[in-house]
């Protein structure tokens, strides 16, 4: 929630992630805030990132479309903070700016949680 000025996060992860104490205590604790999280589910998302790292082209405008269909337009057009909650969901991060194009702050969260274990 540092993270941004907007107040609008949006969590991308897998349904098990999402599902996950770890990301329901975050959402419990920011629920009466001026915060919101905005948590999004989606195996298709990882489906268009193992396609892309296997060779095929990632068209933006299917990652737009998908996430049109997950989150309204509107909330989307506030999000500025996403948090990549999957280790697939950073090869789709130039797809994703251009669904998510007033986010300014990208968290890969796996990345964050590597580095994080390394200095324990």
């Amino acid at each position: 929630a540092k993270l941004t000025k907007s107040g609008h996060i949006a969590i991308l992860a897998t349904q098990r992630t999402i599902k996950s104490n770890y990301v329901r205590e975050i959402i419990a604790k920011y629920k009466n805030t001026p915060t919101s999280i905005w948590p999004v589910e989606s195996q298709a998302l990882v489906a268009l990132a193992e396609a892309k790292v296997s060779g095929s082209v990632c068209l933006k405008n299917k990652v737009v479309y998908l996430m049109e269909k997950l989150l309204p337009v509107s909330i989307i057009n506030h999000i500025d903070a996403v948090v990549m909650g999957c280790t697939h969901f950073p090869h789709l991060k130039s797809e994703l700016q251009s669904a998510f194009e007033n986010a300014v702050y990208w968290i890969d969260a796996a990345r964050k949680q590597a580095t994080s274990s390394c200095h324990k």
